[in-house]
């Protein structure tokens, strides 16, 4: 390996260019982010619905007492919203994926659109 005083220094072209990569890099990073956010939002609001339903199954059992058998199977009740929230991460990682992979694009054509016209 080179020293650091020895190894050859980029050209302000290349330096350029590599200035608008990271920033579209960073723009794709908080995009996506951001887009991963919004959908998690989205799926927990769900996702709080349907919970709701199982608490008033749960409501219900309890209401029952040991006397009675519960109004609905309450474990598969509950297996199935673990099986939704698994799911929502699951979308929730694709749109954020796709979101930053979008941003990254764009970003990146802009910022070269730009750059062409300044030359």
């Amino acid at each position: 390996m080179q020293p650091i005083a020895t190894m050859p220094r980029l050209e302000p072209a290349a330096r350029a260019w590599l200035g608008r990569v990271a920033a579209s890099l960073a723009a794709a990073l908080g995009t996506g982010a951001l887009a991963y956010l919004v959908a998690r939002a989205i799926g927990g609001a769900l996702l709080l619905v349907r919970q709701r339903q199982l608490l008033a199954q749960v409501g219900g059992a309890l209401r029952a007492g040991l006397e009675g058998p519960p109004p609905g199977d309450l474990r598969a009740a509950r297996l199935a919203l673990q099986q939704i929230a698994a799911r929502d991460m699951q979308i929730s990682l694709a749109i954020g994926f796709v979101a930053a992979a979008l941003a990254a694009v764009l970003c990146y054509l802009w910022l070269e659109r730009r750059a062409a016209r300044t030359r």
